[in-house]
């Protein structure tokens, strides 16, 4: 339809500048999306990428340091599916055990040709933890390797896994478990992938689930979340309206796989726009990654807040040169953090915003908008809401609608097994502001907010003052009951030197109640964190409470 740029006559020359670009911007960017194919599978994009560029371009590599070419990539992952196929015919649903690698991304794809649906498990919580969310994906077959039980010590996790009634498929078995016959259908697939595929999954279709993903349960216990290809295949898309990406960039991915960010934004990105993925097995290595970085080359990093200032601890300025986008989510990235990677390595932070309801990315800033501050606008396509929430006075819940949100949380009580949004909308449980620009702010939870004295308190935002004060420590608050005043709050922290006079002269003058003020300082030279990087709030009340003697 034809869209009007009739200015308005009370603008200045400059202000009418501005707003028509930011409308064009805006209209090049509907397009460019709706240009865009979601109605398919991700191995349909995938092989249609590998159409375009060919089938001898590496696409990826890992700390092993053997490039795989896009032809070897469906090679490989079709003998792995299988493989896979033939342990558990009958089975669906799949769980995956595996670090962020090459072997995970073949398995994934593996799955995937043959119809099947992978469980991302999070092995880094505790046994009973990964026990729940096995029984959630109603699982009866987990994918792991010996290496990876060894070298991450998960051999009280298996057995647990094992005394459970599910079985463990260990990916070294393939040496004596593919035979001559299972080869040659892999080079048919490398060669006609289309046909291949057509063969192994006739009856899949883009509103399938792709996979199953569990929220990091940094507030709660974790929830199972269904994402179709659709979803998926739509978020990556939303992404190139918000960055240029070329044939010759390298994504480095280092997030777990069984994170959301780490699962779309760092891996099925690059295969389905067609460059080249760097994936290494944890994010926790703050020595190694930096160097890695530097080897291959990476030009588009994702990550969050708490890994991105480890990293700068250790990396050498030229390590991170090749860093052309680099974007963090997951936790609000701290000015400290900002400051010193464009110091010391010239690279400016892109804030952004997502959920795994939302297959992750909600909103992002880029190079050509980017307001301090805020986690950047809505990701093309998305329609949003705000509701009002009594007691809270800054900001409004938000409420989110679009093609990357979510099929449903996993319930095996419904009839179609899930709970899905209703009318696709998905309350996202966190508290915004929308500015006239489209900017959103992130102000906390809705959980995330403390009941005191009958006035409602916004825990993050004590965080933040806490955080501006101490930057470079873990300053995290958690309320617990109050006999009193109903919830009082406690400061988590690993900087020695706050004291409680320390807190008084810092809230003195502020605009905030005096009721924010931490009543209880907790020191810990480790706070708990999840594997993502976030501070895991559960176990931290958990031990508040312990110490308190209130549990």
């Amino acid at each position: 339809e034809p869209i009007s740029f009739a200015d308005d006559k009370n603008l200045t020359f400059k202000e009418a500048r501005t707003k028509s670009t930011s409308k064009l911007h805006d209209l090049l960017a509907d397009l460019k999306f709706e240009a865009k194919d979601c109605n398919k599978t991700l191995l349909d994009a995938t092989i249609d990428t590998m159409k375009l560029i060919g089938r001898k371009k590496i696409m990826l590599e890992d700390v092993s340091r053997k490039p795989m070419s896009f032809g070897e990539i469906f090679l490989k992952s079709f003998i792995i599916g299988r493989y896979l196929n033939r342990r558990a015919p009958h089975e669906k649903n799949i769980g995956i055990v595996l670090p962020t690698s090459s072997v995970c991304t073949l398995s994934l794809l593996g799955l995937h040709a043959y119809g099947k649906v992978p469980a991302m498990l999070n092995f880094t919580t505790s046994p009973m933890q990964v026990l729940s969310t096995c029984e959630t994906a109603n699982l009866k077959y987990v994918v792991t390797a010996h290496k990876v039980v060894e070298v991450a010590h998960l051999e009280e996790l298996i057995d647990d896994i094992k005394s459970s009634g599910i079985e463990i498929i260990y990916l070294e078995d393939m040496k004596t478990g593919v035979g001559l016959f299972d080869k040659i259908c892999g080079v048919f697939a490398m060669l006609f992938p289309k046909t291949a595929y057509r063969l192994t999954a006739p009856y899949a279709k883009p509103t399938d689930p792709a996979v199953i993903l569990f929220t990091s349960g940094s507030e709660g216990k974790p929830k199972g979340v269904q994402l179709s290809h659709k979803n998926i295949l739509a978020n990556v898309y939303q992404l190139t309206t918000k960055f240029d990406v070329i044939e010759n960039d390298v994504m480095l991915n280092c997030l777990p796989m069984f994170h959301s960010f780490g699962f779309t934004a760092g891996t099925f990105t690059p295969l389905v726009l067609g460059f080249k993925l760097a994936a290494y097995t944890s994010p926790l290595h703050y020595k190694a990654i930096p160097g890695f970085c530097s080897s291959m080359q990476a030009t588009i990093f994702f990550a969050t807040d708490t890994f991105l200032a480890n990293y700068a601890k250790f990396a050498n300025p030229y390590d991170f040169n090749s860093i052309r986008i680099l974007a963090a989510g997951a936790e609000k990235v701290k000015p400290e953090t900002k400051r010193i990677w464009l110091e010391k390595f010239g690279v400016r932070i892109l804030e952004g915003y997502g959920a795994t309801e939302c297959a992750p990315i909600i909103a992002v800033n880029n190079y050509l908008y980017n307001k301090p501050g805020s986690v950047g606008r809505l990701m093309t396509g998305m329609q949003y809401k705000l509701k009002e929430i009594p007691g809270i006075k800054e900001g409004k819940e938000l409420i989110l609608k679009g093609p990357n949100v979510m099929c449903g949380y996993l319930d095996s009580k419904k009839v179609t097994g899930l709970i899905q949004p209703e009318d696709g909308w998905y309350d996202t449980g966190d508290i915004v502001e929308v500015d006239e620009d489209g900017y959103v702010f992130l102000k906390g939870r809705s959980k995330r907010f403390a009941k005191i004295a009958g006035e409602m308190v916004s825990l993050l935002a004590v965080e933040i003052i806490i955080q501006r004060e101490f930057p470079g420590f873990i300053n995290a608050i958690v309320a617990i009951p109050d006999d009193k005043k109903g919830e009082q709050l406690v400061l988590i922290t690993n900087c020695p030197d706050i004291t409680k006079e320390k807190l008084l002269n810092i809230f003195d003058g502020r605009e905030i109640t005096k009721l924010a003020i931490p009543k209880e300082i907790l020191f810990m030279e480790e706070p708990p964190v999840l594997s993502t990087g976030k501070f895991d709030y559960v176990s931290a009340k958990d031990l508040v409470l312990a110490k308190l003697n209130l549990k």
